[in-house]
């Protein structure tokens, strides 16, 4: 997820970068280990997770809830933010960035809709790879 975050403009040119987790414990962990190590070609400021969605701003929210999507597609839009799921599926019901694999392979799958309204910019190569959602 951190080399895919390379492509986007806003985020790649930032120093650092503040992470929400919906619903993941799981997920959460692995941020906090990128955080920690440094493993990953990100920093990560603030990386915090909850059940809800938050009520401050971040830049990238990962969602593990499908029944906050609506919510947290409205959330990524007004705070300029990155949603992203491991449920490839999300993304045809507004989630910004999909994660899954195929044959083995990362597949990357990316809303574009969501993406132009939260305010980014995909690079071309990622949207040539990528399977992509109005």
């Amino acid at each position: 997820m951190s080399k895919i975050l390379s492509y986007e403009a806003k985020l790649s040119s930032k120093e650092s970068i503040s992470i929400y987790v919906l619903a993941s414990p799981t997920i959460y962990q692995a941020f906090h280990k990128l955080k920690v190590k440094g493993y990953s070609e990100i920093k990560i400021s603030n990386l915090e997770i909850g059940s809800n969605l938050p009520n401050s701003t971040f830049d990238l929210v990962y969602i593990a809830d499908e029944a906050q999507i609506e919510a947290a597609v409205e959330y990524a839009i007004q705070n300029n933010a990155l949603l992203i799921s491991s449920n490839p599926k999300w993304v045809t019901q507004g989630v910004t960035l999909g994660l899954g694999a195929k044959e083995g392979r990362p597949k990357f799958y990316i809303n574009l809709t969501t993406s132009t309204a939260s305010g980014l910019q995909w690079d071309d190569k990622i949207l040539s790879i990528a399977q992509t959602y109005r």
